[in-house]
């Protein structure tokens, strides 16, 4: 630097404080643009002078955003559930689904059956020819849920520690719910098919029937119960 001052004392003469100032910036910008201009020769990646990604970075950067772009459709596709996706298992280890079937559904008490001699279950209920049993599940929270919650049990959706459990789908697989109606305090199931004819039908159909009307008569707006079989009342 003194040799660039008293080059130019020799051929600029005097030169003011502030000039000297200016001309050290100037050449020190010089002489960082010509060390960085060799940086990135020998390979460096320094900003300003190479702004261009190395190939092993454009690939992480596409493999980034493939996965980033993977998660935002979950989340979207998350987002726009129904409830009848999350009952029929799509989504079902997400935390979106199962806030959205917490929500969307409602806790009911259904009606199952199960072998007295080699369980025993507290407050079980008896019929002619068996026991039966409450337990809890989740069903849509719609209007109609006594539909909602006979679809549960002839969809084979409840869950029991016990068995037989639930008799309807797995015993009577030729016999289809159709709909309840609730008329003045009496609910009206209809069902359509035949119950299995097997050994000990009669008492297997007794607890299918149990089944409904003790499941049903739980609501508080239902009285009575009725069941029908391809529309002949059988009880």
């Amino acid at each position: 630097m003194e040799k660039i001052k008293n080059f130019c004392r020799e051929t600029c003469g005097n030169v003011s404080k502030t000039g000297w100032i200016i001309v050290e910036i100037v050449v020190a910008l010089i002489l960082l643009v010509i060390v960085g201009f060799l940086l990135v020769k020998s390979g460096k990646d320094i900003w300003p002078f190479n702004n261009n990604p190395s190939e092993e970075e454009e690939n992480y950067e596409i493999s980034f955003d493939e996965e980033e772009l993977e998660r935002v459709f979950n989340n979207a596709n998350d987002a726009v559930l129904s409830v009848e996706d999350v009952f029929n298992g799509q989504y079902e280890n997400s935390v979106e689904s199962a806030t959205l079937f917490v929500n969307n559904t409602r806790e009911v008490q259904v009606a199952v059956v199960f072998d007295n001699v080699e369980y025993s279950v507290e407050g079980a209920g008896e019929v002619s020819c068996g026991k039966f049993a409450f337990v809890s599940t989740r069903v849509p929270e719609v209007p109609g849920v006594i539909n909602e919650t006979l679809k549960s049990i002839f969809e084979d959706k409840v869950a029991t520690d016990f068995m037989p459990g639930n008799i309807i789908p797995t015993y009577h697989t030729n016999l289809l719910f159709e709909n309840a109606v609730l008329e003045e305090g009496v609910a009206k199931v209809y069902l359509k098919g035949d119950f299995a004819e097997e050994e000990n039908s009669t008492c297997k159909k007794d607890l299918a029937i149990t089944q409904i009307v003790e499941t049903v008569s739980l609501f508080d707006t239902v009285d009575s119960v009725e069941v029908y079989q391809n529309l002949k009342k059988v009880n």
